[in-house]
């Protein structure tokens, strides 16, 4: 009969153990995906102000006579 307790024993603790490996593994996930929207988020704004940056740039030239802008793109 004291095989059977030990057994129940290890059963137990395999079973804590792998609840707290899931929770800790989607937590895990839920951090990295996290992480991946915020860089795809940073990589958006930073692409609208580069192409805002290079529109005022072009406005710019375009003013100064540097260079001609076309009625499109300045709309």
């Amino acid at each position: 009969m004291e095989w059977l307790s030990h057994y129940i024993d290890l059963g137990i603790v395999g079973v804590i153990s792998s609840l707290f490996t899931s929770f800790l593994a989607r937590r895990r996930f839920i951090s990295e995906r996290w992480w991946e929207r915020k860089a795809e988020a940073y990589t958006r704004i930073l692409d609208a102000l580069v192409h805002m940056h290079r529109y005022y740039e072009a406005l710019s030239d375009d003013y100064m006579g540097e260079a001609k802008l076309s009625e499109e793109r300045k709309g």
